[in-house]
């Protein structure tokens, strides 16, 4: 497997690419056919991408590091992880978009940023993760505040939003100073 995934300066930028190529592919796939394509299939087409691209960040410690096309794949699999997710609910004749479905699925999301970010080295997954946590609060408050919602509490709503970002900062100044 080392050999396999040796640095190399053309396969990394083959790899990095096709990555790129794979993913637009089967959005481009999803996209065009998605009143013939059931939700399993679309499921299937999601995950499968998901887990192939964002498990680039497993092979770290076969390439000394995150390489280049390591780091693009993970971004693009990190992408693809809440519509896989969606999907699943969607297949489960669920509504993807509800509040406590919107929580969990940011909510692994960011999980998954984070580890990249932070046990790999891979930093966009740190922004990418506080985005999700940042829909994932959200969800979890629209349900929590009753039937308003967020949109009936404007100034509750900005006050959780100070203290998420509070908790972020404190996060990337722990995480700076470490």
């Amino acid at each position: 497997m080392r050999e396999l995934l040796a640095p190399d300066d053309s396969r990394d930028a083959l790899r990095k690419h096709g990555g790129i190529l794979l993913a637009l592919g089967v959005l481009m796939l999803v996209l065009r056919k998605e009143d013939d394509l059931s939700d399993f299939v679309t499921f299937l087409l999601y995950g499968v991408m998901a887990v192939y691209l964002y498990g680039a960040v497993f092979t770290t410690q076969y390439t000394d590091g995150a390489r280049p096309w390591s780091a693009v794949h993970s971004v693009i699999g990190l992408l693809f992880i809440p519509l896989a997710l969606g999907e699943f609910v969607e297949l489960l004749d669920g509504n993807a978009g509800s509040d406590l479905n919107t929580f969990w699925i940011f909510g692994v999301t960011a999980a998954a940023a984070f580890y990249a970010g932070i046990v790999k080295g891979i930093r966009f997954h740190l922004l990418a993760g506080s985005i999700a946590v940042i829909i994932a609060w959200t969800g979890l408050w629209d349900k929590l505040l009753g039937d308003e919602g967020i949109a009936g509490h404007f100034g509750v709503y900005r006050g959780l939003l100070g203290i998420l970002s509070i908790l972020l900062l404190a996060g990337a100044f722990f995480l700076w100073r470490r």
